[in-house]
């Protein structure tokens, strides 16, 4: 049973870092929700930045990474002079025992 939990497990450290990597200098994450589920994990990611460029590069710096899949933009908004946005995703779950995500 426990070689069954550690299988499944996510390894969050990794994946916290695979998002981080692909977040340009000039985004704020204001948060990251994780929902696991069997076999994926789904991540909803809010933000603000100030340049639209900026999240086009986020996104399609997620899209590339084999992580992920099903990268959308599920809302964008201009509040105050900084666009907010929200991207959703899921994460292949891998084990953490050997296998890397």
């Amino acid at each position: 049973t426990i070689d069954a939990v550690k299988k499944s497990a996510l390894d969050w450290p990794l994946l916290l870092k695979k998002i981080a990597d692909q977040v340009p200098a000039s985004i704020a994450i204001t948060g990251i929700n994780i929902d696991n589920n069997i076999g994926s994990a789904t991540i909803h990611i809010s933000g603000q930045t100030q340049f639209n460029s900026d999240i086009t590069n986020f996104v399609v710096g997620l899209k590339e990474d084999n992580t992920f899949s099903g990268v959308n933009l599920s809302s964008i908004s201009l509040e105050q002079g900084a666009i907010k946005f929200a991207i959703d995703t899921l994460a292949k779950l891998t084990a953490s025992g050997g296998k890397s995500l």
